[in-house]
């Protein structure tokens, strides 16, 4: 093989992998930007965005820098630890699903005692209180039925 084919093989080499580590920037990036803006409001706690979005805008300057190449980009990816940042969102966001969940849950129960006692009370019998009589004498008596 001449000397011309292989710098064209190992060129053709590099530049297959410099799009191929460029492609998995792009579609982190792009993820991290789509878990990012469906989070707003849904996270436990609001730090984990924020750090997300710092290493976001970190790593879109690697990608945007054209003299970078493929081990800084890659280096890149590393360092800066997307992977976790994303997963940090994904686990506050279970986090404060289940808080809600739980809160509703409790909300829910505290709102059914006093309905179970309205409904315990409407089942039960009604008593009607004692009719109080007073004796009537005979004479009362007569001149009723006499009139």
């Amino acid at each position: 093989m001449s000397d011309a084919k292989v710098v064209a093989t190992v060129e053709k080499a590099a530049n297959d992998e410099a799009r191929t580590v460029k492609a998995h920037l792009d579609k982190a990036i792009a993820y991290g930007d789509s878990l990012l803006s469906r989070s707003n409001g849904q996270v436990a706690d609001n730090a984990v965005c924020d750090a997300l979005k710092t290493v976001l805008d970190q790593v879109k300057v690697v990608q945007a820098d054209t003299k970078a190449d493929t081990n800084v980009r890659r280096k890149a990816i590393q360092d800066l630890d997307l992977a976790s940042q994303m997963q940090a969102v994904n686990d506050s966001k279970a986090a404060k699903t289940n808080a809600d969940r739980e809160a509703a849950d409790q909300q829910a129960q505290q709102a059914a005692i006093p309905l179970q006692r309205l409904r315990r009370e409407a089942a039960a019998p009604a008593t009607l209180p004692p009719l109080i009589t007073t004796p009537r004498s005979r004479s009362t008596e007569l001149i009723i039925i006499c009139a």
